[in-house]
């Protein structure tokens, strides 16, 4: 004989229903989705680690010369393996040194940004290859020297004078 369930009566708290257990094969679906999620948050956290160690890197410096040996042309063209978030110049010459971004020719009538002589900039930019040129009529004969700073970062808009 099984046990009847006792009707509730008036005033009785509401009682607990039965949990029905799944058939086996919804349990392991179940399973199988927690463990593709687990997979999904671990990917997204590998990505934000590398985020974090990439921000925390020291910026790839490189030295460019221009001068009119460069096949008489006073634009020196970098190239490079990444596109950096920010771009740094530290210009060591006594001439201004123009920087040509996205297309945008080096020099003053292209209106390019410019780092002065015996100064740096620093560009919140998205940049890979960037062309570096002095006005020949400035140069003359001489080498400009600057540091070019690529950054894995974005680096806030920064100017100022080395002396």
């Amino acid at each position: 004989m099984t046990p009847q369930p006792v009707p509730a009566q008036p005033g009785d708290m509401a009682r607990a229903q039965p949990t029905i257990i799944a058939p086996a094969q919804a349990a392991l679906e179940a399973l199988a989705h927690t463990r593709e999620q687990a997979i999904a948050t671990r990917q997204a956290t590998d990505v934000l680690l590398e985020l974090a160690e990439r921000q925390q890197q020291p910026p790839e410096m490189r030295p460019i010369v221009i001068n009119p040996g460069n096949n008489g042309q006073y634009v020196t063209v970098d190239k490079s393996r990444f596109q950096a978030r920010s771009i740094g110049i530290l210009n060591a010459s006594n001439v201004p040194v123009f920087i040509g971004i996205g297309g945008v020719t080096p020099t003053a009538a292209a209106r390019a940004p410019v780092c002065a002589a015996q100064s740096f900039l620093v560009l919140p930019v998205l940049a890979q290859d960037l062309e570096l040129g002095c006005d020949p009529a400035v140069l003359a004969g001489n080498t400009a020297v600057v540091y070019l700073f690529r950054y894995l970062s974005v680096q806030p808009l920064a100017a100022g004078a080395n002396r």
